[in-house]
Order: structure tokens, then C-alpha cells, then sequence
């Protein structure tokens, strides 16, 4: 368990006099207490809340969209919100003109609020004063108009053309995705430090911190992924903060005797026409983005598949084997599209200033 707080740490962009006081205090508590908050979503994604006002700060960078709007209460008062939206790059693949709005606009917008900032909201609609709506999440749905922007992806094609080598093309995962099962089989260790989690000073990724194996491949928005061949190897590109992994093939070294790292060590073979990859050696002390952590014992599994004749779905299945974190392996399994259209466009994230 205190290794876990110890990487979790590592995630923290706070000075080291605080690190090192949260640290001792936490080892110093944990005999007596489970520590932190118990919340794991900051979002309450059962409760929809619509709000009015004015665009008072607007930002379209990475990982999220994010702007301020001025309401004002049923008191009669006014607030400042926080609204944050999907990123950039799944805005623009939905049609979505960066121009569409600006700093003093009047808009209504429908969200999920959060469970632990004061007037904070992630959007899924936005209607304009022209009465179109913005669509801002993948596979949402239109909530007051029928002139919507952003429900699908634009120019989209799954027609098979000479291009088609195989895997060796760009993929977008289909919606909706596969997920892995919700209740997960934790170990004690594994729920405790579940429980720790707070997103709000845990979760790397809001700071531009790339995450490691597994969620580098499960990372959400329309972000698609490339496989190409150099010298031998298969090298995936994921859009999603710039991730490139290197599948080493048909190598038959001590794969303990490789350095750790965020991303791990990957070993693949072909079966058929099946492309089945192995992941060890990771350095990444989280599982997922709601605090289920993950040992450097995590062995992946995944297999990629060409699951139609016409060859443009890729069925995709990992299995995560962590005996410290699961009392038994845990699997999903979902679908890309080929979408010759698509490139791998730059993520460039930005640290947003608070």
C-alpha cells in the first residue's frame, strides 16, 4: 500500500516540502484509517443540470475543451461556472468549428456536475442563440433542437480500398466501447488504495501526464490508432497524448532483464492473421482513471483481429493478469473501424492554469 501512495505521489504537481508532508502523513494514518475520499467519479453522471449565461473565458486546447460562464442563480445572484467538454482533436473529427462560439456569447448548456469542485460541470450539449446545438460528447444525443452539430464523425467512410494492408492502417474505436466488467474482482490492498483516490489531485492526466499500460490503449474520445512496421517490429501510434508503443516480434530474449517503464516492455507474435501481444515490465501505478491501482507484476494480453470479410473492423481483446490488484485476470473486448480518412493528428496537451 505505501508503494502505491508513493507512485501515486509521483503524479502530484505539488512542491516537495508538500509531497513530503502528505507521504509521512499518510504512512503515519494508515494504520488507523483508510485514507482520502471514497468518490470515485468526479462526475455525477445521473444527474443532468442545465445552466444559462454568458461565455466569459473560452479555451479549445487539450485534454479538454474548457471555458467559464457567468448564470445567475434562482437567488438572483450571479456564479461562475467551470465547464469542460471532450478534447479538442474529437471535436474537430465531429465537425465542430472552433469559431462556432466566443467570449461573450449567450448559451444554455446541459452537464454532469461534479461531485467534488463547487460550480464545475462536464458538458454534453450546448445550444446557441441561433438555436443550434452542439453536440460535445461521442454518441450523445440532441436535448432541445433538431439542428444539432457533432453527433457523428464527419466524412466518415468503411469502404475497403487497395490501401487495405492488413492491420497497417488508421482505426477509430466504435461506439459504444467494450468495457471491462464493473465490478471488478479487487484484492483488500486494491480496494484500499481505491479508496484513497481523489481525482482531483491524483489523476495525472488533467496535468498532461501520459498514462502507461493499460489505459493507453483504453483512453476515451475519438482518437485513433495506427499500426506500421520498422525494421521488423509493429509500432501502434495512439493519438491520445502522442502515445507510441513498440511491439518487439517474435523476439525470444529474458524480458525480465528490461527496464521498466510507464508503457512496459511488449513481445508479439503472429497467429494467423491475429496479432496477439504481450506487456510486462510497467511502471504505472494505476489501472484506470477511478483509483484502482496496479503493480509492477501486471501482465497484458492482447489480441488484435480482423473481424469482418470486408476487413474494416479490428475486434480488439486485453486481459489484465495483476494478482496483487485482481484475485482473478479481468478482460474486455470492443471493436475499431478502418477509417481511411483519418490521420494521427498531434494531441499537444496543455496545462491549464487554475
Amino acid at each position: 500500500m505505501i508503494n502505491n501512495i508513493e507512485q501515486i505521489l509521483r503524479l502530484r504537481n505539488y512542491n516537495n516540502t508538500y509531497i513530503k508532508f502528505i507521504l509521512i502523513m499518510s504512512i503515519s494514518l494508515y494504520s488507523f484509517t483508510i485514507l482520502g475520499h471514497h468518490s470515485v467519479a468526479e462526475y455525477d453522471r445521473s444527474v443532468v443540470r442545465e445552466l444559462e449565461g454568458e461565455i466569459l473565458t473560452l479555451h479549445w486546447r487539450n485534454p479538454h475543451v474548457r471555458f467559464s460562464l457567468r448564470i445567475e442563480n434562482s437567488d438572483g445572484e450571479e456564479e461562475i461556472w467551470d465547464l469542460e467538454a471532450q478534447s479538442v482533436n474529437g471535436q474537430d473529427r465531429r465537425g465542430v468549428p472552433r469559431d462556432l462560439m466566443k467570449v461573450g456569447d449567450k448559451i444554455l448548456a446541459a452537464g454532469h456536475p461534479s461531485t467534488r469542485k463547487k460550480n464545475h460541470m462536464f458538458m454534453t450539449n450546448i445550444l446557441l442563440s441561433t438555436g443550434l446545438e452542439i453536440i460535445t460528447q461521442e454518441a450523445g444525443d440532441a436535448r432541445w433542437s433538431e439542428n444539432t452539430i457533432g453527433s457523428t464523425l464527419v466524412e466518415q467512410r468503411n469502404d475497403a480500398t487497395k490501401e487495405a494492408q492488413g492491420i497497417f492502417r488508421v482505426w477509430m474505436r466504435r461506439m459504444p466501447p467494450g468495457l471491462f466488467p464493473r465490478n471488478l474482482p479487487l484484492t483488500e490492498a486494491a480496494n484500499e488504495a481505491r479508496a484513497s483516490w481523489d481525482p482531483i489531485i491524483d489523476d495525472g492526466i488533467m496535468r498532461c501526464v501520459a498514462p502507461g499500460m493499460p489505459f493507453a490503449m483504453l483512453g476515451r474520445g475519438p482518437h485513433p490508432i495506427d499500426f506500421t512496421e520498422q525494421n521488423g517490429d509493429i509500432v501502434i501510434r495512439a493519438e491520445y497524448f502522442d502515445i507510441v508503443r513498440v511491439v518487439h516480434m517474435g523476439e525470444t530474449g529474458n524480458v525480465a532483464e528490461q527496464p521498466l517503464s510507464e508503457l512496459g516492455y511488449s513481445v508479439g507474435h503472429w497467429e494467423n492473421d491475429d496479432l496477439v501481444v504481450r506487456t510486462s515490465r510497467i511502471d504505472w501505478p494505476l489501472f484506470d482513471r477511478t483509483g484502482v491501482p496496479q503493480s509492477q507484476s501486471s501482465e497484458i494480453l492482447e489480441r488484435f483481429s480482423l473481424s469482418n470479410e470486408e476487413g474494416t473492423e479490428l475486434a480488439y481483446t486485453i486481459t489484465v493478469n495483476d494478482p496483487e490488484t485482481f484475485t482473478e485476470p479481468v478482460t474486455a473486448i470492443w471493436t475499431w473501424q478502418w477509417h481511411p480518412e483519418l490521420e494521427i493528428e498531434p494531441y499537444e496537451c496543455t496545462i491549464e492554469a487554475d
